[in-house]
């Protein structure tokens, strides 16, 4: 997951183009002010991109959520294979498609922010 974020925070801040940083402090600007005004609204879109891809990895991945889990706690992943454990019903696929649905919805939000079809 590490990579994947550190991928997009990266090509985010890669094409920031610093002429325009350095013209707002020409400009009088403060450092705060040119970062918080200029910097973050510029790497926005990769940074909203790479928490919502690393939320979605993060989210599916049964072995790390096994050997990560403290004494006590339940991840959905590990609920999942508990249940599929003791009975088979529907109830595990409607979560699936609830999980479906909710990636689907992540990348609308990602392609809203970072348009995936400039990416791709």
């Amino acid at each position: 997951m590490l990579p994947w974020v550190v991928r997009l925070c990266g090509a985010s801040l890669q094409g920031l183009d610093p002429a325009v940083e350095e013209a707002a402090k020409n400009l009088g600007a403060r450092p705060w002010t040119v970062f918080w005004r200029i910097t973050l609204p510029a790497i926005r879109p990769g940074l909203v991109a790479a928490a919502l891809l690393g939320g979605v990895i993060s989210f599916g991945n049964l072995e790390m959520s096994l050997f990560l889990v403290g004494p006590g706690q339940t991840t959905l992943p590990i609920a999942i294979l508990q249940y599929l454990q003791w009975k088979i019903d529907p109830t595990v696929a409607a979560v699936s498609v609830l999980q479906i649905v909710l990636i689907a919805l992540a990348l609308l939000v990602i392609d809203r922010f970072v348009r995936l079809s400039r990416v791709v």
